[in-house]
């Protein structure tokens, strides 16, 4: 995934999939069939990276619940 992956830092990963998802959004009565699917790909494997780091290894989602308990 390059220079612009979670691996590599991760302020640039959520950039990347923010501008993404936004772009796919604004431009995609622009795109034809094979450039949204290769955008939806990216934005696939960019989400997946993110999701796997913030759960398997920040583990925030155990964060998310110390708020709920009374």
């Amino acid at each position: 995934m390059g220079v612009t992956s979670r691996a590599y830092t991760d302020e640039w990963v959520y950039r990347v999939t923010n501008a993404l998802a936004w772009g796919y959004d604004w431009l995609h009565e622009q795109l034809d069939e094979v450039e949204r699917q290769r955008v939806c790909a990216s934005l696939l494997a960019r989400t997946r990276d993110i999701a796997e780091h913030a759960i398997l290894n920040a583990k925030i989602h155990l964060f998310l619940s110390i708020g709920t308990q009374s």
